[in-house]
């Protein structure tokens, strides 16, 4: 059992509590065992770097096994001279009596567990002493001091000679489990070299014979060094991790022949402490195998040898930590996800609050410069200004609606739409995005290219994979925008996760300095960058991955480095005919007959509203919160059609207001208006009729429309006279 690999068992002594509400659950619990073997291994070999006496270090060993499993009596019994019987090397907690009562246990088949297992030579479970036949002679004298269950490993040095066993006891009826199993193979390792130690140096402390066997038979690496840091001893286990023999490092400088610089100058510290002031130090370094393979190590260095004249060597115990490290990387990079999704998260949070506002200021704009439109001369320098205004206004609502995506506020409202339609739109503004050193080309299809899907989510979309390209092709170059039609078989389908069928395809290419196979797999993954830091969130294909898999539809990459990267879209194929919608060429809306309950906190947004609003023939009557909107409406809420409210107000929002207004008219129709676009969170449902959203900005034509839409549905258009009423707070 000693040629098991030492993962020192877990000590609470030696490490501080390790919080875990920050990381992820699995990460955590490797990386907090790792760390606590690491600090048992260190509490138990300093021991034997000290030399204390064995029977210290066996109960350090006990004990570190005690902290690792609550509840659980730990015992080292040790072969005596003769090879008949054990007796108790440590049981720091075990009664007294009991340990007593125990000493000078005889080795047989059937002698409890520790007895039997050295007689058996393997493990020995025994889950319930009450029950077991190996407990029949000492069943009485477990049970009166309440021992249960005892599992007993044996311990076996390199050579095959049994040196004794670890018996761990309960109190209660169990089983062990595997980890358990695995923290008392580490602990039998340790306690073999422990014993192989004390028994060398007792019987021959300047015996090289004897201090060979323990190098030998030690399952850690060990490496001598002389005070000038020359190889002076090599076991076969620093052979076999290392990958190099004996003879080929034997007299030479350790760290210049195994270590590269970087590791080779914390080695070199480590060891000119140890070695100037005569202490155990440790340190952790990389290496590099002659077969190209690297692991990490976890050093412990002490001196040795000493005489008249000073410290002679160290004496370097190394231990595997690899899979310590790994964990540790991937704790690190699962935190810094975790930071960088809670900054993304928060600057989303700001950026929802600025658009809601910008949305409120660009209502007015929009709103008042349509209104100014319609009495400017047609052709007049006056008119042309107003133009100019409205486009950056409509501008100004794009850069709004992407900063709602990016703080995923929007709203997704599913459309028949016209891929080509969409590439068209946005062609101008996507060829001064990637500025004149790339050429953009385009190849529409002329078939229809008909989709249900959000317009907002596909321009994104596009805008992604433009980014994309365009960072890829830095010293200029070709990006190329195709659509087509396709009809996916059975397998094209499957290798997509789609189902079979018709198709529009939407591919972007560059001609950029392309991916590796490695880089294509890991694209999709959110906040993956092959960017700089800085340069990047690594969230454009993860967005484009996320609008593609909402719209039931696909992405992949096709890609070689130093060619090009080509990154295609398909969404499913719907029939229809997309209505065209006039952008600044609409019909002025139609004038209509009802009162308007106007609820809105942003007096420049409301009283545009109300002037449109009456413009087309409504009654308006207006508050600018809810709490004020009560006391209206007890005096005049049954002569009001339609209400009209803001989300999002101080003292009482739109949705606890229309609950109140609906107790007393539960068929009260609604226009709920919201400068985050977002009505996933009011419960309005597809066939309810009496309800509908007005994303801000909107347009006047959208609010009248809307207004008149709902109208129409009320009994009570055309009753009251409250031209423009209004109760001051």
């Amino acid at each position: 059992m000693c040629d098991i690999a030492i993962e020192s068992a877990i000590s609470t002594r030696a490490v501080p509590h390790v919080s875990q509400a920050s990381f992820p659950n699995t990460l955590i619990v490797e990386a907090s065992r790792a760390i606590s073997r690491y600090a048992a291994h260190q509490w138990v070999l300093e021991a034997m770097a000290m030399r204390l006496p064995l029977s210290q270090v066996l109960t350090r060993l006990a004990l570190s096994i005690e902290d690792a499993a609550p509840g659980s009596l730990c015992a080292v019994m040790l072969i005596d001279e003769s090879g008949a019987h054990v007796h108790t090397g440590a049981a720091p907690n075990l009664p007294a009596q009991y340990t007593a009562s125990i000493d000078s246990l005889p080795i047989g088949p059937a002698v409890g567990s520790c007895g039997t297992a050295i007689w058996r030579r393997e493990r020995v479970v025994v889950s319930d002493i009450a029950d077991d036949p190996l407990w029949v002679a000492y069943r009485d004298l477990a049970l009166v001091h309440q021992l249960r269950a005892c599992w007993s490993t044996p311990i076996i040095a390199g050579d095959g000679a049994v040196l004794g066993s670890f018996a761990v006891y309960y109190r209660t009826v169990r089983e062990p489990q595997a980890s358990e199993i695995s923290s008392v193979d580490d602990a039998v390792s340790l306690a073999c070299v422990a014993i192989g130690q004390q028994r060398a140096e007792s019987s021959m402390l300047v015996s090289e014979a004897h201090y060979r066997a323990v190098v030998e038979t030690a399952p850690s690496p060990i490496v001598g060094l002389d005070a000038d840091e020359t190889v002076t001893e090599w076991n076969r286990a620093a052979e076999n991790m290392f990958g190099r023999t004996r003879d080929s490092v034997l007299l030479r400088h350790f760290s210049k022949t195994c270590l590269e610089s970087d590791a080779r100058a914390t080695f070199d510290r480590c060891f000119s402490q140890s070695h100037t002031q005569r202490m155990l130090s440790s340190c952790e370094t990389e290496i590099l195998r002659p077969d190209g393979t690297r692991r990490w190590v976890m050093w412990s260095m002490s001196h040795i040898i000493a005489n008249d004249k000073g410290v002679d060597g160290l004496l370097a115990i190394a231990q595997d930590i690899t899979g310590r490290m790994e964990a540790e990387t991937a704790l690190r990079r699962s935190e810094q996800q975790l930071r960088h999704s809670q900054k993304m998260e928060a600057v989303g949070r700001l950026a929802g609050g600025i658009a809601h506002d910008f949305n409120n200021l660009l209502t007015v704009i929009h709103g008042n410069t349509s209104l100014a439109l319609q009495d400017s001369a047609k052709g007049s320098p006056q008119q042309m200004a107003l133009e100019e205004v409205r486009d950056a206004s409509i501008r100004a609502t794009s850069l709004t609606r992407q900063l709602l995506t990016f703080s995923r506020r929007e709203s997704v409202e599913l459309q028949l739409l016209d891929l080509n339609v969409i590439v068209e739109d946005l062609r101008r503004m996507l060829g001064r995005l990637i500025g004149e050193h790339i050429q953009l080309e385009t190849e529409l299809s002329s078939m229809s290219m008909v989709v249900k899907a959000d317009r907002t989510n596909l321009e994104q979309l596009l805008i992604n994979l433009v980014v994309n390209a365009r960072d890829a092709m830095q010293d200029g170059g070709v990006l190329n925008i195709v659509t087509s039609r396709v009809t996916l078989e059975d397998e094209a389908a499957a290798a997509l996760e789609l189902v079979a069928g018709p198709y529009v395809s939407l591919s972007v290419s560059d001609t950029g300095f392309g991916m590796d196979e490695e880089t294509q797999a890991r694209a999709f993954e959110p906040f993956f960058t092959t960017k700089p830091p800085g340069e990047g969130t690594g969230l454009g294909l993860a967005t484009v991955y996320a609008i593609a898999s909402r719209h039931e539809g696909a992405v992949n990459i096709a890609s070689q480095p130093g060619i090009g990267t080509t990154v295609t879209l398909w969404l499913p194929s719907v029939p229809g005919i997309v209505a065209t919608a006039a952008v600044s060429g609409e019909h002025p809306a139609q004038n209509g007959t009802g009162t308007v309950f106007l609820v809105e906190d942003e007096e420049a947004v409301r009283h545009l509203a109300r002037r449109v609003l009456i413009a087309h023939g409504y009654r308006v009557l207006e508050a600018s919160n809810g709490e004020e909107a009560l006391q209206l409406w007890k005096k005049f809420g049954q002569t009001v059609d339609v209400v009209v409210t803001d989300v999002v107000m101080p003292k009482m929002g739109g949705q606890a207001l229309v609950d109140l207004l609906r107790s007393d008219r539960p068929d009260l129709a609604v226009i709920f208006c919201s400068g985050y676009s977002d009505n996933t969170l009011l419960p309005m449902r597809e066939d309810d009729v009496h309800t509908a959203f007005l994303a801000k900005p909107f347009t006047l034509n959208a609010l009248v429309e809307r207004v008149s839409r709902l109208c129409a549905l009320s009994t009570r258009s055309g009753s009251g006279a409250y031209p423009a009423l209004r109760i001051e707070p």
